[in-house]
């Protein structure tokens, strides 16, 4: 009822490959520190209307995916996790607030190693080399969504008692 990223933030590891409710979680090792840009646009995705939105767009019946299976080097990079990344809320969110696709599609574009949603929106975020690539990044997308806030950040080297360290420009 609190939230299904809920365990994940009482995880001892900052990676973690999540399933079912979030309740299940496999410990993964850490990735290099990234600068990561986080886009806040001035809008709200009601999490009830997010959700309402997928069961719609599902119908009746749950999704059958077959089981995935990955490789051992499957979250060795932030490369090769953004081959596999995916939010299941991303097409019905975009669909109902197309400029989020259009924030995300900038952001993919500024150079950034991997760009999403986060969650069921709206916040936006791209994981990027360096932090001069990301703070570029910044300034380009600030001049084309001038409406929409950005931030810089980094991602944790360790658990969740690190997240205290890490600072948001």
């Amino acid at each position: 009822q609190l939230g299904s990223d809920l365990p994940f933030f009482f995880s001892p590891s900052p990676l973690a490959l999540a399933w079912g409710r979030g309740d299940r979680l496999l410990p993964l090792p850490t990735l290099p520190v990234a600068w990561v840009l986080l886009a806040l646009p001035p809008l709200a995705v009601p999490t009830p209307r997010a959700f309402g939105l997928l069961a719609h767009d599902r119908g009746d019946s749950p999704p059958t995916r077959p089981p995935r299976f990955f490789s051992d080097d499957a979250f060795s990079s932030w490369e090769a996790v953004a081959q596999i990344a995916r939010n299941d809320f991303e097409e019905v969110i975009y669909r109902e607030y197309p400029i989020l696709d259009q924030i995300r599609e900038a952001i993919s574009e500024s150079g950034c190693r991997l760009a999403r949603m986060s969650g069921s929106g709206p916040t936006l975020f791209g994981v990027y080399a360096d932090e001069k690539s990301a703070a570029h990044a910044r300034s380009s997308l600030e001049a084309l969504f001038p409406d929409t806030r950005f931030l810089l950040s980094r991602t944790a080297s360790r658990g969740p008692g690190a997240l205290m360290g890490v600072g948001v420009e």
